[in-house]
This record gives C-alpha cells, structure tokens and sequence, in this order.
C-alpha cells in the first residue's frame, strides 16, 4: 500500500509546491503557472450548472459516475484535486466504529459498463482525515440535467473503503476535488481539468456562487456551481481578476487586510499568502490580522473563533496583488449560535497564511481557471 501523507496546508506540502511550480514552468518555456496542454477547438460542447445545498457546515452537488449513471452528492472541494467517492467494498449496513460508509451511496463497479479497474491502492491524507481505497476509471458527469451535464469518460477515481473521521460523520457520498493537477493524491488527472484537457468542457472556468447567510429569495437555493464558463444567471459580469500565486492550489497573494468597524480601522497581513478554500466554514488568518479585527470590535482576547455581540459590525476588506479588492461584512460574518449568542466566523490559524473560506465567497461569484490559472471575482446579482 502506498501512503501519501501531504495536505494543502501543511508546510510539509512547501517542497512539492516549489517542485509543481519549476517543473510547470520549465515545461511551457518560462510561461509560469500553465498548464501544459491547450483548450480544444470543441463544437456542441455542453457546459452547465448544478444547484449546491447546505448541509452542516459544508456544500454538496450531485454526480453521476459510471453507465448507467450511478448517483452521488459529493462535497465540492476547492482545496483538494481528487474524486472520491463511496465503493460497494466500504461497510455500509452497521453504524459502528467499522462502517465508515454508513448511510452513503455507494459505487457499484460491476454495474457499470464502462468501468475499468486501475488498481491503485492509496490512503489520501487531507483535512477530512486518512482515506483508502483502490483508483478506478469511469465517465463523470458533472451535474445531472441532461441539458446541462459535462460528460467526463474515463475518469480516474478512488473507491473509498475506509473514510477519513470527519467524512464518516457527513452526509456526503465522497469529495469533488476542484484544485489543480500538482494537487492530486492519487496522481490522477482532476476531474475538471481532464474535462478541459478532453474538450468536454466548453471553456476552463467554473465558477461558485453563494448566497449570503440566512439569504432565501432564490427558491432556497445555497448556490450554484457552473462547469465550464461563467455563471450569468447570478453573477454580474463586471469581474475583477487576480492570477494565481501558486500552480498546485488556488493560492493567491493578499496585499493588505483592513478591519473595519464604526470609525476604527486597521490594515494588516502585507502580501500574504491566501488559499481560497470552498470547504473550509471560516475565514481563517495569522495571528496578527486576528489581533486588529479584536482591536476594531474593541473585544478582548479570548478563545478563538471569538463570540461577539450580536449587533456588531465589522468589514474585512482583502485587497490582492493587481488590484482587486474584496470585502466581507458581519452579514456573513457573524454566525447566531442561538437567540443572543453569536460567533465570528473568523478564526486563527498558526501559520503565515490566510484561508479563505465559506464566510468570503458568500454574496459573491469566484470563477476558477484551471488553465490561465486565475480567479475572477464578481458581485452577486439580486435574485428575486
């Protein structure tokens, strides 16, 4: 069995993400950061979108994998690069300490009539804890209304026979990995990226739309996932774009983060690293930038994430190297625990970095391009 122990944001990953960035850039002749093939010439190519819920503290949209197609609700991740999903060999009848499939849909190899067996026998080790199983290859279809489905063939992916805790405890049948190729575990292509790679994607952005915390005027809706191209639906089309620091995650640079409150305000965090995280439910920054957020809610130090009052107010601005400026508020912000206790869903991490989680795509559009590696932010248009 190969263990690979490495997640996005253990400084053990450091190496291998210089590693990613010299061999990308000395593969495309000094154009850094590419990936080394190009977008096909492609006609009738579908792209689409599928609805993302809430469940927990986490977002989930639903696949099809195999022929006939073979359902499953997957979490999207931004932060990993892998397709995992629940194998028919994982224990999924008794709740106990050995099902760690209980409740999940399951893959059923045998079902399908384009699976073939890759055989790789792999624990991935990420923030959802070690996962095992044995890699597969199978078509994916990402989303599943006929008219908007990205059909992916020969997808490589791990079936699951052991979940990591954290993936044991959710109701998720496994994880869509969105992060770049650098990033997979398992050394295969990612989904999306091979969907590019392929010509079944029409363009190689797929965007994430959120709705604001508590927000219900779109039918529900928590938000939208859209492959291959930008979400026009619910994304005003004024974008301001920033290029990626990094070639494996989507890690970009924050020139400087202002905490705002009332008439007090302080800025913090020059040119730090941040990774834009769609399964992470804070807003997660060094010690420092925490330390002047405390200062501007005139709060005192205290276990972190810090409850804070209710009606407080609050802005972080991120402002990224080329320009682009970001802001979150206390509409998203702050999270009501119950009837007068609330939370700030910012918390600290002991790094020098800055994840951006859930709190900062709420309210917002953020489109990834797994090619130009860039992302693009863009306000939410008003749904009704």
């Amino acid at each position: 069995m190969e263990i690979i122990n490495c997640t996005p944001f253990l400084e053990s990953c450091a190496g291998m993400l210089v590693f990613a960035a010299i061999f990308l850039l000395s593969a495309v002749g000094g154009n850094a950061f590419r990936l080394p093939f190009k977008l096909a010439a492609v006609t009738n190519v579908t792209e689409g979108e599928e609805t993302m819920e809430q469940v927990s503290v986490y977002f989930y949209a639903n696949i099809t994998v195999g022929t006939p197609g073979q359902l499953f609700s997957v979490l999207i991740d931004t932060s990993s690069a892998d397709l995992l999903i629940a194998d028919s060999s994982c224990n999924h009848y008794v709740p106990n300490s050995n099902s760690s499939c209980y409740g999940k849909n399951q893959f059923i190899s045998s079902a399908s009539s384009t699976y073939t067996i890759v055989g790789k026998v792999t624990t991935v080790s990420t923030k959802f804890g070690p996962t095992k199983g044995m890699t597969g290859a199978d078509v994916v279809r990402l989303g599943t209304v006929v008219s908007e489905t990205i059909t992916v063939p020969g997808v490589t992916f791990l079936q699951v026979s052991d979940f990591g805790t954290v993936l044991q405890g959710v109701k998720a049948d496994g994880v869509l990995g969105l992060a770049l190729m650098g990033a997979s575990q398992t050394s295969a292509t990612p989904t999306f990226v091979q969907a590019v790679q392929q010509g079944d994607a029409k363009d190689s952005i797929f965007s994430i739309w959120l709705e604001h915390q508590n927000q219900t005027n779109d039918l529900g809706t928590h938000g939208v996932i859209h492959y291959g191209g930008s979400d026009t639906d619910h994304c005003n089309t004024t974008r301001q774009s920033v290029q990626l620091s990094g070639a494996t995650y989507f890690q970009v640079t924050v020139a400087n983060v202002n905490s705002t409150s009332g008439n007090y305000s302080l800025n913090s965090g020059k040119n730090t690293q941040a990774y834009i995280d769609s399964t992470s439910p804070y807003i997660s920054v060094p010690p420092p930038i925490l330390m002047n957020i405390m200062k501007v809610l005139n709060l005192p130090a205290q276990s972190y994430p810090p409850k804070v009052p209710c009606n407080a107010k609050i802005t972080l601005g991120f402002s990224f190297a080329g320009g682009a400026y970001v802001e979150a508020t206390e509409k998203d912000l702050i999270l009501m625990l119950s009837p007068g206790v609330c939370q700030l869903s910012v918390n600290q991490n002991d790094a020098s970095r800055i994840i951006l989680g859930i709190p900062f795509f709420r309210g917002q559009c953020i489109s990834f391009d797994v090619v130009r590696h860039a992302v693009t932010f863009s306000q939410a248009l008003s749904q009704n």
